[in-house]
């Protein structure tokens, strides 16, 4: 599913379109603004002696990118893949990487005072959480793309 330009906000709007997700039974979002397309779980080549969240490497369109597993990054319980599986393919200026996840659930517009910092006791190491917030009665774990985008760059050591 590519996304139209004009689903882009821009750096001013005080509300910002998010790409919803679900894994097990938690709600999470990521920035429409760094999500080039989603698409279904490709053929991935698994690589040897790469960290376990990375799944390997796929061709999307003569491009070779990484491919990580979100569950893997936020150290959730490991299921078979499954028919709704997608990967949704990040780009920042310097890398593109595709991240699989259990599944998209919808668009979300979240205004930027709504997002708060996750408590210190919730804070890893890993900084993939960018904040917190409820929206339709929901917590929503809204996670940090150039985050995910900069662990493609994971040292060669499985864990």
């Amino acid at each position: 599913m590519m996304l139209p330009m004009d689903a882009r906000p821009t750096e001013s709007n005080a509300k910002r379109q998010y790409i919803g997700l679900g894994m097990c039974d938690r709600r999470y979002a990521l920035p429409i603004r760094m999500i080039r397309e989603i698409i279904q779980s490709p053929t991935v080549t698994p690589l040897p002696g790469v960290d376990r969240s990375v799944r390997g490497v796929a061709n999307l369109r003569g491009a070779i990118i990484p491919i990580l597993s979100l569950r893997d990054l936020l150290r959730l319980p490991a299921i078979a893949l499954e028919d709704q599986d997608r990967t949704i393919v990040l780009s920042s200026d310097s890398r593109t990487i595709g991240l699989t996840v259990d599944n998209v659930t919808d668009v979300l517009r979240i205004d930027d005072a709504e997002v708060q910092p996750p408590p210190e006791t919730a804070v890893s190491a890993d900084g993939y959480i960018a904040g917190l917030c409820r929206h339709d009665d929901q917590m929503v774990i809204v996670l940090d793309a150039e985050q995910l985008i900069q662990t493609a760059g994971l040292a060669n050591t499985p864990s």
